[in-house]
């Protein structure tokens, strides 16, 4: 091992052309400026916060967005349901999970806010960046819907929209490995379709989109 006196100068540019000649440079690597993904960022209280259960129709709307793996890639289904008879308002689906899905899926059940009475909607959502981007903030607002929020890191607080999912997933789509996104998005049509005309809910002792109108 060669030892150097701290006295010893060096020329910088030597040693760099020396290096270069015999392939003994390091790559640099760039600083990567962190971009943040919504430009604008709202948070919201947990408004909800676990009540769950409503005798007013569109007073109290869940969302939030799951996935399919299919053969040929990966297929994102953003849902909105009704805690008032368990529906699903809204559906979209598409191959990646941006605000416009979000935003379909609030357009789809917004037509329901039209013939209720009720005039104070609350949509929770989980922390998802979509849920805090500007684009949501503003089209959630123009329908003069308020926004709740779960808490950081706690599903439960979601409970409904998710068991919804976790039902789809467990009567339909055991396994979609096999299956094409396009295949899956046939199924999922065909899926919500059946949970909201024919399938039996527990509680109202009839189909949730059948129970809305019967109610109502």
């Amino acid at each position: 091992m060669v030892e150097f006196s701290k006295d010893i100068k060096i020329n910088h540019k030597t040693v760099l052309r020396i290096m270069k000649k015999y392939g003994l440079c390091s790559k640099i690597r760039r600083n990567r400026k962190i971009k943040s993904i919504c430009e604008a960022v709202h948070t919201y209280e947990n408004k909800l916060n676990r009540k769950f259960s409503t005798n007013i129709k569109n007073q109290k709307w869940t969302t939030d967005i799951t996935q399919f793996k299919g053969s040929n890639g990966i297929l994102y289904l953003s849902a909105l349901k009704d805690l008032y008879d368990g529906a699903i308002l809204g559906y979209a689906y598409a191959s990646n999970s941006k605000t416009p899905l979000v935003l379909n899926t609030i357009k789809q059940a917004s037509r329901y806010l039209t013939d209720s009475k009720n005039n104070i909607t609350i949509l929770h959502s989980d922390q998802g960046a979509q849920y805090k981007s500007n684009e949501y903030h503003e089209y959630i607002e123009s329908l003069g819907i308020i926004a709740s929020m779960s808490r950081p890191g706690t599903p439960i607080d979601n409970a409904p929209i998710e068991s919804f999912f976790s039902t789809m997933k467990a009567e339909w789509f055991p396994d979609t490995s096999n299956m094409t996104i396009e295949s899956i998005a046939k199924d999922i049509d065909i899926y919500i379709s059946f949970y909201n005309n024919e399938r039996i809910s527990l509680r109202n002792k009839m189909a949730p989109l059948k129970y809305l109108y019967i109610a109502a």
